[in-house]
């Protein structure tokens, strides 16, 4: 088996090794689109530039019709901000770039095998990995097109973006759909919050004995979950418009937060626990939220729209039940801040903060005083969207979502939707 050191020189850890990837057609749809620009490429750059990935393609598949020269052009402002400018690779990573126009509304897709087929055979190109950074609506005729072009096979994967339906109904159809053509195994629904380096420790974290013997709710008295951004919707009216904080951010990440916090650790299925955790989630109290200008930024049709709230919930399992969960989020802030804490009864609180990486616990208690985060937690080489595109490559998919967790958090979307129709949004 061969292997890449992480060579960036600012990385905690540039002597860990990572398993190379080789011989892989990368293809994405929506190509000209902000999140491919922002973080797709820019992870892509890194993950050659670091020798993880060699001898693979990037075939960018977008409606423009353009050639490579100013799809580069195209996206190179965005993409730029994302790396280290003064990199000596930028060059030599454009070249390994194809841009194919293709308009999933219409017929005119017969370009997009030739080209793909053909470069596979020159390169020595083995196997696919289809990233649909596309709208849920587009999903399904992008997928009937690459199984018409007979680009779908045995070693194929596929990456998904959120939101994975829009709503209950169209989840399950979509799940359905995706079936046909996909083993579940070469499904991975993203949901880059799980690429986070606490939530990939968290479950680590709760395994320590003494933490352990205090995470229920006969040592737990309260847990405060604050999660404010400082941007706006930053030009994504029409998107949020559609969504929503609710949809947006609560059902995907916070909901992953949630189930990995609650679930019963002595478990070994994973999954089915997490599920069980949506399952036996009460909200007591929701007030759904706007900042003052969304409206003036986002127009009429955003005057119901949420961009922040506050909720108490309860997990009704046996752990858990009667420890108040505390949740608050909201866009546009002056602060960003991204952390659970964990009162106990004892006064001690434990704090991950999310943000910055790190877990710290405030206590009187000596075993508390000698954690150390930095000596338990995993050696995460990659996050973000780095590992979520690593991760697909090598076919590990602890870092994905299963639907059966998408399908329960989609009843509480449905289950809030439905009690607060008639709910006047709260400014702040």
């Amino acid at each position: 088996m061969t292997y890449s050191s992480i060579i960036n020189k600012n990385s905690e850890y540039k002597n860990k090794t990572m398993k190379i990837i080789k011989n892989k057609s990368i293809i994405i749809f929506g190509s000209t689109g902000d999140l491919v620009k922002r973080k797709i490429l820019p992870s892509l750059f890194y993950l050659f530039e670091n020798k993880i990935i060699e001898n693979s393609k990037i075939f960018c598949i977008g409606r423009q019709n353009i050639n490579i020269e100013d799809y580069i052009k195209l996206i190179e402002p965005i993409f730029l901000e994302s790396i280290n400018k003064n990199s000596k690779n930028i060059k030599e990573f454009y070249k390994n770039i194809f841009y194919i126009k293709a308009d999933f509304d219409c017929e005119d897709c017969n370009n997009v095998r030739p080209v793909i087929t053909l470069n596979e055979k020159k390169f020595n190109l083995n196997s696919r990995l289809f990233y649909l950074s596309l709208p849920a609506n587009a999903f399904k005729k992008t997928v009937l097109t690459i199984h018409k072009e007979k680009l779908i096979n045995k070693k194929s994967k596929v990456l998904i973006e959120k939101p994975f339906g829009e709503d209950l109904k169209s989840s399950v159809e979509l799940d359905m759909f995706l079936k046909k053509y996909f083993e579940e195994k070469q499904i991975h629904i993203i949901d880059h919050y799980l690429a986070k380096e606490v939530l990939i420790n968290i479950l680590k974290f709760r395994k320590i004995n003494y933490i352990k013997n205090i995470f229920d709710n006969k040592n737990i008295e309260k847990i405060n979950i604050n999660i404010f951004e400082k941007v706006s919707v930053e030009g994504r009216c029409d998107f949020y418009n559609r969504t929503g904080a609710i949809k947006d951010f609560f059902q995907n990440h916070i909901l992953q937060l949630i189930s990995l916090l609650f679930l019963d650790i002595n478990k070994k299925n994973i999954n089915k626990e997490k599920d069980l955790v949506l399952k036996n989630l009460e909200i007591k109290k929701i007030i759904l939220k706007q900042y003052k200008d969304y409206k003036e930024e986002c127009g009429d049709d955003g005057e119901d729209i949420e961009t922040g709230f506050d909720m108490i919930l309860n997990i009704k399992n046996k752990n858990f039940n009667g420890v108040e969960v505390d949740l608050r989020y909201a866009k546009n802030m002056p602060d960003k801040v991204t952390e659970v804490v964990i009162n106990l009864k004892d006064k001690s609180k434990i704090i991950l903060d999310i943000l910055n990486n790190d877990i710290k616990i405030n206590s009187e208690k000596k075993e508390f005083k000698n954690f150390d985060y930095k000596k338990l937690k995993e050696k995460v080489l990659i996050d973000d969207y780095k590992k979520i595109i690593y991760d697909s490559l090598i076919g590990n998919k602890k870092i994905f979502v299963d639907y059966s967790f998408i399908k329960e958090s989609w009843k509480i979307i449905e289950e809030i939707k439905y009690n607060t129709k008639n709910s006047k949004l709260k400014l702040y």
